[in-house]
């Protein structure tokens, strides 16, 4: 199985990081023995701007990616919650 872990920091300035990492793991069902082998990506980051459900991620290099975002809701009628957001086809949550 390949794990990847994904991290973005967005700032009030409107700008961001992203960093994570990615490596196989074994759970070591079939021999007893677990094993993890992983590699962290190199930190990335730029200028964000948010306009309605679009995420415009525009890199340090000038290229820029567009992306669906959206908050979480909870409870009814529903709240927008803030600890987990989508972005792309992925979805996030604080670390808080």
């Amino acid at each position: 199985m390949i794990t990847v872990e994904s991290r973005y920091d967005f700032r009030a300035d409107g700008r961001y990081g992203r960093g994570g990492s990615v490596g196989p793991v074994n759970s070591g069902a079939s021999t007893g023995v677990g094993t993890a082998i992983g590699r962290r990506r190199a930190p990335a980051g730029g200028q964000y701007r948010r306009d309605r459900h679009t995420l415009t991620l525009t890199g340090a290099d000038g290229r820029s990616r567009r992306l669906f975002f959206a908050y979480s809701s909870q409870k009814e009628p529903p709240e927008v919650d803030r600890d987990m957001i989508f972005v792309g086809g992925s979805v996030f949550s604080s670390d808080d």
